[in-house]
């Protein structure tokens, strides 16, 4: 499983290398960015009300019925306020939370079921990549250690992987598209 920072980076690559109109100098498109990368994640919160943040993550917010759902909610509220794009915007949007549930099949993941229920409600199987590029997460089960529990060492060594592995996407990206 990946951690803010690397889903926040993931989208941010995908946006930038798109052909979506998108300023990294106006601060409400990136905090939107933002959430968008990481709003899979919601259901920490769920699990933080219920009083164990683990609880319910990984479980229907990362499948591709959400994901459809939110692009398509996403892409009806844009068309409310700008009435040309909007096919693109739920593209794009689409594209980053799909990169979320891809960089979290792509990391260490020790709970049970691990994997994400990719085809959730049709199918329960949880879906996980057999090779991990991403290190793995620790976090309190308890709601009230939860926060604290994430700025560990563990942590900080796989933001830094994630970094690495970012830095390395992108730089391979500005190459390619040097040579077009």
């Amino acid at each position: 499983m990946c951690t803010p920072v690397g889903h926040s980076l993931a989208g941010a690559i995908l946006v930038r290398n798109s052909r979506f109109p998108f300023s990294f100098r106006n601060g409400k498109s990136v905090l939107g960015l933002l959430v968008v990368a990481n709003l899979p994640d919601i259901d920490f919160l769920f699990g933080w009300i219920a009083g164990n943040p683990n609880q319910y993550h990984q479980g229907a917010t990362h499948s591709l019925l959400f994901i459809v759902a939110v692009s398509v909610l996403a892409g009806w509220g844009y068309s409310r306020f700008h009435p040309t794009g909007t096919f693109q915007t739920i593209s794009i949007i689409f594209g980053v939370l799909l990169l979320h549930l891809v960089c979290d099949m792509l990391g260490k993941d020790s709970r049970t079921p691990v994997g994400i229920p990719l085809f959730w409600p049709i199918s329960d199987i949880s879906l996980h990549s057999p090779v991990s590029i991403f290190g793995s997460v620790y976090k309190s089960s308890g709601s009230s250690q939860f926060i604290r529990s994430l700025f560990c060492w563990h942590n900080m060594r796989t933001v830094l992987g994630e970094l690495g592995v970012m830095g390395v996407v992108y730089a391979g990206l500005k190459i390619i598209g040097k040579r077009r």
